[in-house]
This record gives structure tokens, C-alpha cells and sequence, in this order.
């Protein structure tokens, strides 16, 4: 099976895609903004003569496209490679029953299966591209022709009623634009309201979502081959505490079913099931082992005052890197409309959470994790700017 690493850096590359083109499109803006350069109310024709420029949203357009031509094959790519290893993981249990594993190559119902939700996959990747846009800063979401006209009209009507000078307007819009990211709204939410995410996260939570969906499906055909009637969850470390019950368990096909499948399709699980046969197949872990496993993760840690037991403090992490990714946007934002004064102090704050970060990380004896941290386009050399302290 793959294990939570694993599952983690699945969707990495794609992912990796989609940030590219999430920080080109606020960088087609904030260069744009650049392009404005020093405004006084008595020179704000000039914006409306920018105005008629078209906004750029023929580069976005491009940018967008290219990127989902870049996707679709390294979604099946990512699929069929996890989709293998996971297979060739039941080999041994068919030699315990007497059977022999089809090759990888040659079961074809789980070569439809991976193609299938390929395709599946790489058709939301543009349905998310269709629907993106900005989240302003009182939460209202707009399309991006709209959002990137309103960042030109806000200034205008700021300037010309004398409220603020062009450059804090835009400055004030720049960091908007890093800290909400480039958005899209998912609309359909079963009746519930809708909610918004990055472009980059969204990517990832459906690469995830269908990653979740394949394993679980080729579980049911190996399943069906080896003449299972039952399914084994994994453990992995920290799970949120309404899964702790049957990580690591055994289950019946019909009690899977009911009680254990439904919790196992919520965002971000890192559990998977593998087919057994009760009775027969040999549990993972004994019911000695699974205690010490889940006392591990219960077990507490101070920090600053303050007791987290294992999955609260995968959740401060998670805080944690999610404000340094913010930082390391608005950074790069502010690099590209040329606001050096600003840029200094993001750096500073950026600092800070990276301290916090290592010191926390430490004393909860949790791996940091520079994967969640990453942001495409902030390399060594942004790094190296932000590590001095000038």
C-alpha cells in the first residue's frame, strides 16, 4: 500500500502546474500595476487610458491553457504509477489463498478504471480553470476579467476623491491578491454553502479525492479476484480523532460498508482499505501494537504553555506552513510591482514563521515538512533576500 508519504507527494508535480500558473497571474497584474508606476490625482487620465489595454487577459487565457495541456498526461501518469505499487503489494496475500496476481499490465478492468478517472480528473482540472477568479477582501468572489478591472477602478475612485495616493491603493491590492490567492468558487455543494479555495489546493484536494477513489475501486477488484470478504484499513500517524476507531482493524465487507467507507471519503484522508480474507489473512499490527501506535499519537507535548497531543499538532503545523506560503506570495507579489520598501518587512514576518515553524516542530517531535511549504517561483535567491535581515 502507499503509505502517507507517499499519498502526499502524489500530486506534487501536478500541483507544482497550477501553482506556476497561479503566481504568472498575479504576476501579469502586479506587473501590470508596475507598468502604472507613480500616480498623483492630478495624473489619473493616464489610467483610463490604461484601461483600454485589454487588461492582459489574453496572457491569462494562454497561461491557463498551456497549463492544462501540461496536466493531462502527468495525471495518468500519476495514477498508473500509485495504482501499481499499490497492486503489486497484494501478491503475497494471493500466494496465501492459492491464486495467482494477474500482471499489472495485463488486468484490463484496472487499466479502464485508471483511465477512466484520469480523464475524470483532468476534465475538473479545467472545469476549476473556468470558474476561477479572486476573492476581494470583504469575501465576495468575482470573475477575473471583473477582479482585474476593479484593481484599476479602485484606485481611480481612491485617487481622485483623495482618499489615498495610487501606490498604497495598489499596494493595499497586491497583498489582497497573495493572501487570497488565485480563487475559484465551487458552487455545487450539495446544498450547503459554497466555499472557495486556491487554485493550487484545489488541485491538490482533487488529486487526492481521486486518488482515494482508485485505490478504493482496485481494492474491490482484487477483491473480487482473490475471493476476499473482508478489508484491512491502514495506520498511519496522528489521524484526526473520529478515525482512530478502524485505523489499523479489520473489517467485513458489509460492516466496511456501512460504518467505515463513508468516514474513509472525507477530505483528506490518508486511510486505505486491502482486500483479506477473514480468518485467514494475518492482521498488520496485533492489538498490542495498535495500543502503543495509538497512545504514541495521544501522548502530549508542551509548547509556550500550552498541551497538543499528536493530530492537534499536525494542525498547528498546518497553520503554520499555510501563513509561510502566504508570505513567500506576497513576497513574490511585491517583487514583481516593484514595491522594494515594502517587500522588506514581508521578508521579516516571513522569518518569523519560519522560526516558529522549527521551534514548535521540535518541541511536539513532529518532521517538518518542505513540501508544504513550497511555493513555485520563490527559489534560492528569494530565499537567500529573505534570510538576510536587510
Amino acid at each position: 500500500m502507499l503509505t502517507e508519504e507517499q499519498l502526499i507527494r502524489l500530486p506534487l508535480q501536478i500541483q507544482g502546474y497550477f501553482s506556476d500558473l497561479e503566481s504568472n497571474i498575479i504576476a501579469i497584474i502586479c506587473e501590470h500595476i508596475r507598468e502604472i508606476g507613480e500616480i498623483t490625482i492630478t495624473d489619473v487620465h493616464r489610467l483610463a487610458e490604461l484601461q483600454k489595454i485589454g487588461y492582459n487577459i489574453e496572457r491569462i487565457e494562454k497561461a491557463i491553457a498551456e497549463t492544462l495541456s501540461l496536466t493531462q498526461d502527468e495525471v495518468y501518469k500519476a495514477f498508473y504509477e500509485s495504482s501499481r505499487i499499490d497492486y503489486e503489494s497484494e501478491r503475497e496475500i494471493f500466494k496465501s489463498v492459492g491464486r495467482e496476481l494477474i500482471p499489472f499490465a495485463e488486468n484490463m478492468p484496472l487499466q479502464n478504471l485508471i483511465e477512466e478517472i484520469s480523464k475524470v480528473t483532468a476534465e475538473e482540472f479545467t472545469n476549476i480553470t473556468r470558474t476561477t477568479g479572486f476573492v476581494t477582501a470583504n469575501g465576495t468572489f468575482q470573475p477575473m476579467p471583473k477582479y482585474y478591472q476593479g484593481v484599476v477602478d479602485k484606485a481611480v475612485m481612491q485617487v481622485r476623491a483623495g482618499q489615498t495616493d495610487f501606490n498604497s491603493a495598489m499596494r493595499a491590492t497586491v497583498r489582497e491578491m497573495a493572501d487570497k490567492g488565485h480563487s475559484f468558487v465551487q458552487y455545487d455543494n450539495e446544498g450547503k454553502r459554497p466555499y472557495r479555495r486556491r487554485v493550487d489546493s484545489s488541485v491538490r484536494n482533487a488529486m487526492m479525492g481521486a486518488q482515494q477513489k482508485l485505490s478504493q475501486e482496485q481494492a474491490e477488484i482484487v477483491a473480487k479476484k482473490m475471493g476476499a470478504d473482508g478489508f484491512e484499513i491502514s495506520y498511519h500517524r496522528n489521524p484526526r480523532p473520529s478515525h482512530v476507531w478502524f485505523a489499523g482493524e479489520q473489517f467485513s465487507k458489509e460492516d466496511f460498508d456501512k460504518r467505515v467507507r463513508p468516514l474513509m471519503e472525507e477530505y483528506n484522508c490518508y486511510h486505505r482499505a486491502y482486500a483479506i480474507i477473514l480468518g485467514i489473512s494475518p492482521r498488520t499490527y496485533s492489538e498490542e501494537e495498535l495500543a502503543a501506535l495509538k497512545a504514541r499519537d495521544e501522548e502530549k507535548h508542551e509548547y509556550k504553555g500550552k498541551s497538543y497531543s499528536g493530530y492537534e499538532a499536525t494542525q498547528v503545523q498546518r497553520k503554520l506552513e499555510t501563513s509561510m506560503r502566504r508570505q513567500k506570495d506576497r513576497i513574490l507579489a511585491f517583487e514583481k510591482s516593484g514595491d522594494d520598501e515594502q517587500v522588506v518587512p514581508e521578508r521579516a514576518l516571513l522569518r518569523r514563521y519560519q522560526k516558529e515553524y522549527k521551534s514548535f516542530s521540535e518541541a511536539v517531535e513532529l518532521p517538518r515538512s518542505p513540501a508544504r511549504v513550497k511555493v513555485n517561483g520563490f527559489g534560492r535567491d528569494q530565499a537567500a533576500r529573505a534570510r538576510r535581515k536587510n
